[in-house]
């Protein structure tokens, strides 16, 4: 008995790759690319936002531009008292700590006569802690009233300290 292997002069056979399989792993690489390339698209959209002739239209664009950091474009949204009372930088003061790491959605619009009231929900986030992170919601209520034809802001999202 001899352990010497003797060469037969044939090629090795190849395996064969069954072309369905193949086809369904090609099918799963594309998906997986697709989704990976869609989410980033997706979260960059802008959330569409109501007409600026509603309260809700309105009450988007005052937050909107409150997380831009525009307060001047912010106070326009608000009504001529409390434009009057309150500063664009008072506005920011009392403003911007609650809008860091937030996110607003309109719950629902309640409009009778010429007053209006939008709920609106605010979710923070908070990162780090021992525990990963945090995060919560609260719902609050903007007031509005008309204002020749549009809607304005007379109350809610920020605090108008009485007159002495």
């Amino acid at each position: 008995m001899s352990n010497v292997q003797q060469d037969t002069g044939a090629a090795p056979a190849r395996r064969r790759i069954d072309p369905t399989l193949a086809a369904i792993v090609i099918g799963a690489v594309i998906l997986i690319g697709a989704g990976l390339v869609a989410i980033p698209l997706a979260a960059r959209r802008p959330p569409a936002l109501a007409p600026e002739t509603t309260p809700a239209g309105v009450v988007q664009r005052f937050y909107q531009a409150a997380y831009a950091g525009d307060y001047v474009a912010a106070q326009g949204y608000l009504d001529a008292k409390a434009r009057a009372e309150l500063s664009a930088a008072d506005l920011q003061q009392q403003l911007d700590p609650q809008l860091r790491q937030s996110q607003m959605r309109v719950v629902d619009t309640t409009i009778h006569d010429g007053n209006a009231t939008v709920r609106v929900s605010i979710t923070h986030f908070q990162s780090g802690g021992p525990f990963g992170s945090n995060e919560w919601t609260e719902e609050r209520t903007v007031l509005l009233t008309r204002e020749g034809d549009a809607w304005k802001i007379t109350g809610g999202p920020f605090y108008l300290p009485p007159k002495p």
